[in-house]
């Protein structure tokens, strides 16, 4: 399966990056013309990696608690939040590590600025991990708002990216 999409669709688009690392969604965003207005991450060798990459301008290093309130205005959210708690490599504590909670961070992001759309991503073993009991509380925090809400498991492999990578959108 190849995605291919019409860039005339998303001219225009503002995009913020919650728990960017060094800007995974920001190279999609680029590619699709969007224009990235706000990035954070707490981690920084990211942020020097992502400044590298993209300039200064937009990405503002630090805890998201306290700068969530100058996230500006915007078409699309997207944030990968914190996998280590979720991971098979991790301690598999969820929800119970306080990075595990960070989800709700984004969903504070998104009651306060309203954007069109978000995008979330994480690990394929957020599913299964205690009977899908993790990924049922934060479906059920994103179920709160007023957005339609649906997921997909996608492999990277499948949209062109030499890896073979499943996550969760």
């Amino acid at each position: 399966m190849t995605c291919k999409l019409q860039l005339t669709a998303f001219q225009g688009v503002t995009t913020v990056e919650l728990f960017c690392g060094i800007g995974g969604f920001r190279v999609a965003a680029d590619r699709l013309g969007f224009r990235t207005l706000f990035a954070n991450d707490v981690n920084p060798i990211s942020c020097d990696v992502y400044r590298d990459n993209f300039g200064d301008s937009e990405i503002r290093q630090g805890d998201i608690h306290d700068i969530i309130d100058t996230i500006p205005s915007h078409d699309l959210l997207t944030g990968g939040f914190p996998c280590q708690p979720f991971s098979a490599a991790g301690k598999k504590e969820g929800i119970r590590d306080p990075r595990g909670t960070l989800f709700q961070t984004i969903v504070d992001a998104i009651t306060k600025t309203q954007p069109k759309y978000f995008i979330l991503e994480n690990v394929k073993r957020l599913l299964a991990m205690e009977q899908g009991k993790h990924f049922a509380t934060i479906l059920s925090a994103l179920s709160e708002l007023d957005y339609w809400i649906e997921w997909r498991l996608l492999n990277a492999k499948d949209f062109g990216l030499a890896q073979n990578r499943e996550r969760i959108l």
